[in-house]
């Protein structure tokens, strides 16, 4: 799991299906077929994606914008900065509040702020088409019940109990520090969200209506 390895730079394939991979079942290893759309994290990268995941599922519209700066080549950082923030405001207060918001929807942010002229690294951009892969393959295996974010979850628990670095290795204790602050202030984010949306049920609705 690039977002997680070890290494200071971890390798992905950005177009992972059977044609360009092959797992040797007696040595247990991924073999490569196909390395032309392969392509590396190196271990700022995966730390600040691991930070914008986290932000955008605790619907932090601040820490979230920090990490897309961070994210983005410098020479788009400081004329875009508006562009960033309302952007990824407009894109938390929309999404569902009824789930948490995962892996994906952190890729969709980026999606949408580089249709807004923020430039990306071409890792980045490879790596959110390699997710998106992987998640369609996973719901045409498993089915809808099944999430990214539930397996890769699972990966870091079994990586845990096997004794591996710790879950979220990528990260260091102030960010830890960071996320703990964000998570104090995540219902009050929520409920905000939920009173600009007025996203009452139908019934709800009707009966208000009634009242007047």
């Amino acid at each position: 799991v690039p977002l997680f390895a070890q290494q200071n730079r971890s390798l992905f394939h950005a177009d992972p299906h059977a044609g360009n991979l092959l797992f040797d079942i007696r040595t247990r290893q991924l073999v490569l077929l196909d390395w032309a759309l392969t392509e590396r994290l190196t271990g700022e990268q995966q730390r600040h994606l691991a930070l914008l995941v986290l932000a955008v599922s605790m619907r932090d519209c601040s820490a979230s914008c920090k990490q897309i700066e961070a994210l983005s080549l410098p020479g788009a950082r400081s004329a875009a900065d508006r562009t960033v923030r309302s952007n990824t405001r407009e894109f938390l207060q929309k999404l569902p509040l009824t789930r948490v918001p995962g892996t994906l929807d952190a890729m969709r942010l980026v999606e949408r702020l580089a249709f807004q002229g923020i430039t990306f690294p071409a890792a980045l951009i490879m790596l959110r088409k390699a997710l998106f892969t992987l998640d369609g393959i996973l719901h045409e295996i498993a089915g809808g019940d099944y999430s990214l974010d539930l397996v890769l979850g699972s990966y870091l628990v079994r990586g845990w109990l096997r004794g591996d670095k710790m879950p979220g290795s990528p990260l260091c204790i102030t960010d830890w520090i960071e996320i703990q602050s964000s998570a104090l202030f995540y219902s009050s984010r929520w409920w905000t969200h939920f009173a600009g949306s007025q996203a009452f049920p139908p019934c709800a609705a009707t009966f208000n209506e009634r009242c007047r």
